[in-house]
């Protein structure tokens, strides 16, 4: 017995019935049954039966509504073939979701693990577009991955033959050459693609001013989402005007009313409708994002699309660890000796730049092809020598936005990552009054719901205060403008010196506690710089996720169970 439903055919709109529509096939009256059972037959993929009805139906003279599942199904099949024109492999499943998303000029948020090809998706998708004729923009965080991308997409461009610009801007170019680009980039012909870091496009956004690009992609956009005032830039070079996002900030501050008057909600359907969508294709990309409340809601007002909060579980990682020995130098390189070339040694963050400096010098005394990269500025060929075997092991240190955290992507080279202690935040009780007000939140975020009830109420208070004040804190104000921020670490010393508090805290098992004669340390497990240092060893290839290993030499095993 056979279903049909009215105004339900793919390309006439008329009625069709329940086995066409499970066959992904136009009605009877546009498609007929001989016509339909060898398209059946022929197809080799739902990708393939899309364009053989679509060619049926156009030589026809009868492609109606379905013209346009047509025409992205055929230019789904040409960046399909474009991008294993220039990588030798083929898209897995993520990356031709990503694909019909972006050729449906949708803005959207990649938020997936490190390795598995967001950004090698985003360098193709730049200069498929700019092909195209179009002006594209690909920001990375740091120095070292604008010369990683900037390599990748001129080998790319060679092997697609694509007749594109490929122009890179930073820092360190004479302000004549970044003259020179950016006028090269302003001129009227398309196909051209900028490479930069987000830093220099946010502290030099006057320069990109007028400027408008028919695709952005963000890679590692956490720098960006930080604060709504920094996407408010990536906004406008998408083709936002100011007007816009000042409405869309109008309707976000209604609709946290939460009102049921209808004169409320009639005012904000008004304004949605006054709202001009973005010009360009935003692509976010990340492993570890966390958006703030306003940035999610300028994003859901002005690019129809939600970011949502990222989830790993996709990883091909040994996570290993040993005990610390007294000698750690000796310890180390007793593992790269078992290891061989191909490692990172993450040295921690209180250990800091001269203990890699003399760790590299350890390791070169004893025949290892050491190096320290700290700043890139100070060895601009350590990586170059690393990925052509020249320097064997890399030495850096361990915070989220170090060069050798997420400004390296050398799948090919790296095997595993040892840590010379656990990633972590260390706070000292006397320190307090010093404390960045953000990481002070931090901590008070982590332990709110922990403390007796005599602290929450006025925890949930100052909270409270504090996201009032947020947006603009990350819009790079002064937080001396902001009393109420320093209000939490004469609060934090209230707790951390009552007993009763650092007993809850403790059995809440998020935070280490430190106790010594001198003083009370706090220990805070940094588990995304982990995610990313571990993330470097596994990468996705044709056949698969390689297979990495990280090493952590552990000097407290508590610390160690709650990253």
């Amino acid at each position: 017995m056979k279903a049909y439903f009215e105004d339900f055919c793919p390309n006439c709109q008329r009625e069709i019935s329940d086995q066409r529509l499970l066959l992904s096939l136009p009605c009877e009256s546009c498609l007929p049954e001989d016509l339909a059972l060898k398209v059946l037959k022929e197809a080799k993929d739902l990708e393939d039966l899309k364009l053989k009805v679509g060619s049926i139906l156009l030589q026809n003279k009868n492609l109606k509504a379905y013209f346009l599942t047509y025409y992205l199904t055929k230019e789904f099949k040409d960046f399909e073939a474009f991008f294993k024109k220039c990588t030798q492999k083929s898209l897995w499943s993520a990356q031709k979701e990503w694909a019909k998303r972006a050729l449906k000029g949708n803005s959207f948020a990649i938020l997936a693990p490190t390795g598995i090809g967001k950004s090698l998706f985003g360098l193709v998708s730049c200069l498929y577009f700019a092909s195209k004729g179009k002006r594209c923009y690909f920001i990375v965080p740091t120095l070292a991955l604008l010369e990683q991308s900037f390599q990748k997409l001129s080998l790319f461009k060679e092997k697609a033959k694509a007749e594109v610009k490929v122009l890179k801007i930073s820092s360190q170019l004479k302000n004549k050459e970044r003259e020179k680009v950016l006028q090269e980039l302003k001129g009227r012909e398309g196909k051209k693609i900028l490479i930069s870091t987000s830093q220099f496009l946010l502290r030099n956004f006057a320069e990109f001013e007028g400027l408008i690009f028919d695709f952005l992609f963000v890679d590692d956009v956490d720098s960006i989402l930080k604060s709504s005032f920094n996407l408010e830039k990536v906004l406008k070079l998408s083709g936002i005007k100011a007007e816009d996002i000042s409405l869309a900030k109008k309707i976000i501050a209604l609709k946290r009313l939460k009102t049921k008057d209808e004169r409320i909600r009639e005012k904000i359907l008004t304004l949605q409708r006054k709202l001009n969508p973005p010009k360009g294709i935003l692509v976010f990309s990340s492993a570890t994002l966390r958006p703030k409340t306003q940035v999610q809601a300028l994003l859901r007002e002005l690019g129809k699309f939600s970011t949502g909060s990222a989830s790993v579980f996709l990883r091909n990682v040994v996570d290993a660890f040993l005990e610390r020995e007294r000698d750690v130098k000796s310890q180390v390189l007793e593992l790269i000796k078992r290891l061989g070339s191909g490692g990172i040694v993450y040295v921690s963050l209180e250990e800091g730049e001269s203990f890699a400096q003399e760790l590299e010098s350890f390791l070169v005394q004893n025949q290892v092809k050491a190096k320290a990269l700290i700043s890139k500025a100070k060895d601009k060929h350590a990586l170059k020598d690393f990925k052509e075997g020249k320097v064997e092991v890399l030495i850096g240190i361990a915070t989220y936005y170090g060069i050798l955290v997420r400004g390296i992507d050398l799948p090919e080279r790296i095997r595993y990552v040892i840590h010379t202690k656990t990633p972590k935040f260390e706070i000292k009780l006397e320190n307090l009054d010093s404390l960045p007000p953000l990481l002070s939140l931090r901590l008070l975020v982590k332990i709110s719901d922990l403390l007796p009830s005599s602290y929450k109420k006025e925890a949930k208070e100052l909270l409270f205060k504090a996201s009032r004040v947020l947006p603009k804190l990350y819009s790079n104000k002064k937080s001396q403008s902001f009393p109420e921020l320093g209000r939490f670490a004469s609060f934090l010393k209230k707790v951390l010196t009552d007993k009763e508090a650092l007993g809850a805290i403790e059995k809440g098992n998020r935070i280490r506690i430190i106790k010594t004669r001198e003083s009370l340390k706090l220990q805070i497990p940094d588990s995304k710089t982990y995610l990313q240092t571990s993330g470097r060893t596994s990468r996705l290839f044709a056949k698969g996720l390689s297979k990495g290993l990280s090493v952590v030499l552990v000097e407290d095993f508590k610390l160690l169970e709650i990253l």
